[in-house]
C-alpha cells in the first residue's frame, strides 16, 4: 500500500493512493474463493488553518478470483469493479481529538452475473481522543460492503462497531485492546442466498489485548491474544475461536 498527500495551496491539499491485497484459503474446497483486489483512490480536500479538512474523494476497486474460470449458468462471477465517491473530512475537535469520517456512493459490477450488481451507501467514522498523556482511544462505526463471497451470497453487508484503547506504559511498551462487534449480511441475487429474501446474517464479536514493547526505536516486539465468537442463523457457521500471535517489525 502506497499513498502520498501534497499541498496544491496552502488550502487546499490532494491526496492519491493505491494497494494490492491477496486473500488465499489453505483448504482446497475453499480456494475458488481466494482473491485479489488492486485499489486506487484519490481526493482533494479543503484545509481550515485549524487542520481540519473537507472534500471529495473518489476509490475504484477490482476483484479477481484467480481460480475461478467463469461458465455460463455459474452463479458466481470471477472478478468484479467497483467505483465509489462521495464526501471526505477530517474535522479537530479540541487540541486532544479528531473525527475522521467519509460517506460514499458505491456501483459495483460483475461482468457476467449481472443479477448480483450493487448500487448503494456506505460510511464510516473514526473518532481518536487523547484521553491522558499516556492514555488514547479510538471508535470507529462502519456502515461497508466485503467482496467475501460463497455458496449463498454474492458480496457482504457489514455494520459495526470497534473500540481500541491504548496505554503507553513507558516509551519502549504499550498496552492495547481492540473490541469490534459486527453484523455481517451475506446479500446479492436474493435467487442465491439461504433463506430467501432474508438470507444469512452472522453476528461476530471478538476482543484483542496487545503487548508491544521497542528496545529499539527501530524493532518492535509484539505479543497478542485474540478471542473470537460467531453466531449465525446458519448453524454450521457458528465458531468460537483463541488465537495467539507473536509478531517483530523492523522498520527503517
Amino acid at each position: 500500500m502506497l499513498s502520498g498527500a501534497f499541498l496544491i495551496t496552502p488550502r487546499w491539499r490532494a491526496q492519491a493512493g493505491g494497494g494490492v491485497f491477496e486473500q488465499k484459503n489453505g483448504d482446497p474446497q475453499l480456494q475458488p474463493n481466494d482473491i485479489t483486489i488492486s485499489s486506487g483512490d484519490a481526493s482533494l480536500s479543503y484545509v481550515t488553518p485549524s487542520n481540519s479538512s473537507i472534500g471529495l474523494g473518489g476509490r475504484v476497486e477490482e476483484g479477481r478470483y484467480p481460480n475461478r474460470s467463469f461458465v455460463p449458468g455459474d452463479a458466481f462471477d470471477d472478478s468484479y469493479r467497483q467505483v465509489s465517491g462521495g464526501l471526505v473530512a477530517d474535522w479537530t475537535v479540541t487540541g486532544l481529538s479528531r473525527v475522521v469520517a467519509r460517506a460514499s456512493r458505491v456501483s459495483r459490477r460483475y461482468p457476467n452475473t449481472p443479477q448480483s450488481n450493487l448500487d448503494g451507501y456506505t460510511a464510516v467514522a473514526e473518532y481518536d481522543w487523547k484521553v491522558t498523556g499516556k492514555l488514547s482511544l479510538t471508535g470507529v462505526v462502519r456502515r461497508d460492503i466485503s467482496p467475501f463471497q460463497d455458496i449463498q451470497s454474492s458480496f457482504v453487508l457489514v455494520k459495526g462497531v470497534t473500540v481500541r484503547p491504548t496505554l503507553n506504559v513507558t516509551d519502549k511498551i504499550d498496552l492495547s485492546a481492540i473490541l469490534d462487534y459486527s453484523a455481517w449480511y451475506f446479500l446479492g441475487d436474493p435467487g442465491l442466498v439461504s433463506g430467501g429474501a432474508q438470507g444469512r446474517i452472522d453476528k461476530v464479536s471478538s476482543a484483542t489485548a496487545s503487548l508491544a514493547y521497542r528496545p529499539l526505536q527501530s524493532i518492535t516486539l509484539q505479543a497478542s491474544v485474540l478471542r473470537e465468537r460467531r453466531y449465525s442463523n446458519l448453524p454450521t457457521a457458528e465458531y468460537l475461536v483463541n488465537t495467539v500471535s507473536l509478531t517483530a517489525r523492523l522498520s527503517f
